[in-house]
């Protein structure tokens, strides 16, 4: 297949997925950014529970919440939850994300993400995250790792060269 092919082949398949999960395609961080509220910061404990609902900007063709709005979430919420913690508010960048998918999320239920800060050293920061609905029963579970070395600039520095 030529390159033109592959991308019409990659737009018919993004197309199709759109019609039958009745979605568009949207940049997650803004709908998580309009979606997700803080329910309770554990300064003891390292962790934030957040709280969001399943919307359908966020599902699958099959009507349950999305396995890469679900990465993503993981990766922004454990970002935010170490920013907090760490003493010098680093973001870090990704080495790790893991995600173990114990049960789907139906569209229209209400979920809880609890971020827990496991360790912050000084290169990497050791990150989790569990979803839960309002009874408790586990949906997923995360893992983060995030390299926070000093020598990962920040966003003011990677701004001021562009």
């Amino acid at each position: 297949m030529s390159e033109l092919e592959d991308l019409e082949l990659a737009r018919n398949i993004i197309e199709s997925y759109s019609e039958k999960s009745n979605t568009s395609i949207n940049n997650f961080n803004l709908i998580l950014s309009a979606q997700v509220q803080v329910q309770k910061v554990d300064r003891a404990n390292k962790s934030i529970v957040y709280s969001f609902n399943a919307t359908k900007d966020l599902q699958n063709a099959f009507g349950t919440l999305h396995g890469g709005a679900v990465a993503t979430l993981i990766d922004e919420l454990t970002t935010l939850t170490l920013m907090l913690f760490d003493k010098d508010s680093r973001a870090g960048v990704s080495v790790d994300i893991n995600v173990q998918y114990i049960n789907a999320i139906p569209t229209g239920t209400q979920v809880f993400l609890t971020s827990n800060c496991v360790k912050i050293g000084k290169r990497l920061a050791f990150l989790e995250a569990i979803i839960t609905d309002t009874k408790g029963k586990i949906f997923m579970k995360g893992t983060h790792i995030k390299c926070v070395d000093n020598l990962v600039p920040d966003s003011t520095t990677i701004q001021a060269k562009l």
